[in-house]
């Protein structure tokens, strides 16, 4: 079913993305807890935190952590390579 979708590339590559980052144990981006497949629909299960990254920079509003947040997305993303 998922093959016929037009999003069905874009799909593949997360659940590909999420799945390397459980593997490699990345402490710097989210991981793949678990995967439910339907008829109607799939769904990814991350973990759960207390707030959005979107939230969190929004209500600490403190410039030096944004460099952090930064530089630990990026050793991420370079982690998965």
């Amino acid at each position: 079913m998922i093959e016929r979708e037009s999003h069905a590339l874009e799909f593949a590559n997360e659940y590909a993305i999420l799945q390397e980052s459980k593997v490699k144990a990345n402490k710097n981006l989210l991981y793949l807890d678990g995967t439910l497949f339907c008829d109607a629909y799939v769904s990814l299960r991350v973990p759960r935190y207390e707030m959005t990254l979107r939230e969190y920079i929004r209500e600490s509003r403190n410039p030096a952590e944004l460099n952090d947040i930064l530089i630990g997305a990026i050793k991420g993303v370079r982690e998965l390579h």
